[in-house]
């Protein structure tokens, strides 16, 4: 390639001179300046590209040595995740084992009766009619009721590692609240006589549209339970 040559003229001397030219003073006809831009620009890209890939890299990095750290720090306070799916396992079992043990119970002295159990995620309830406990339209209790002491019983067996909870609620209306309450005081000590443990149970009243008597039943790992988990 033929050197560029440029001219150049002293002071006081009318000759001019000539010498090699530096490369970016004069181009050469065929190089455009359009592409020397497009490459300097594709340059810029690649050299962007390439910085952008190694800060996300390191930012992934960077997060798994947070997480790992945090896992190391706190390994004494939160539980690996095989060991939740144990509890849940645990925890499902003694509620399959409390549901079968109290539903035999209630259907060995209610049969021919309108009872209802709901399931939900962490207890069930068994629903019957006031009638089941107390003579119509009074607040006596009717004078058998093996049931009871069948649940007392369940109550005082748990499963390993947890605690049973019952919760009985009369249902009132505007024409029966003054019985229900009546009611619920008149249940409350006749479990306590039954041997029932006042904290494994609590009696109460609610508007409903019947005057039924619903029993809820709670499974709880014997820590939630110490710590005053409802």
């Amino acid at each position: 390639m033929p050197a560029v040559m440029i001219e150049r003229t002293f002071i006081g001397d009318t000759t001019p001179e000539r010498a090699p030219a530096r490369p970016f003073v004069r181009l050469r006809g065929d190089q455009s300046p359009t592409l020397l831009l497009l490459l300097s620009l594709n340059l810029l890209l690649i050299v962007f590209f390439v910085v952008l890939n190694f800060n996300a890299t390191t930012d992934v990095q960077r997060s798994r040595n947070v997480l790992a750290s945090v896992q190391t720090t706190f390994s004494d306070v939160v539980a690996p995740s095989n060991n939740l799916e144990a509890a849940s396992v645990a925890k499902s079992a003694a509620q399959d084992a409390l549901r079968t043990s109290v539903s035999s119970a209630f259907a060995s002295v209610l049969e021919g009766q309108d009872v209802i159990v709901r399931n939900a995620a962490d207890r069930f309830s068994v629903i019957a009619p006031a009638a089941v406990l107390f003579e119509p339209g009074t607040n006596a209790l009717r004078p058998v009721l093996p049931v009871l002491n069948r649940i007392s019983a369940i109550l005082k067996a748990p499963a390993e590692g947890f605690r049973y909870e019952m919760i009985v609620t009369l249902g009132v209306d505007e024409a029966s609240e003054a019985l229900a309450v009546s009611q619920a005081g008149i249940l409350a000590e006749d479990l306590l006589r039954r041997d029932f443990a006042a904290t494994d149970f609590a009696v109460g009243t609610a508007p409903a549209e019947t005057h039924d008597v619903t029993f809820t039943f709670l499974v709880l790992s014997e820590d939630s339970a110490a710590a005053g988990a409802p």
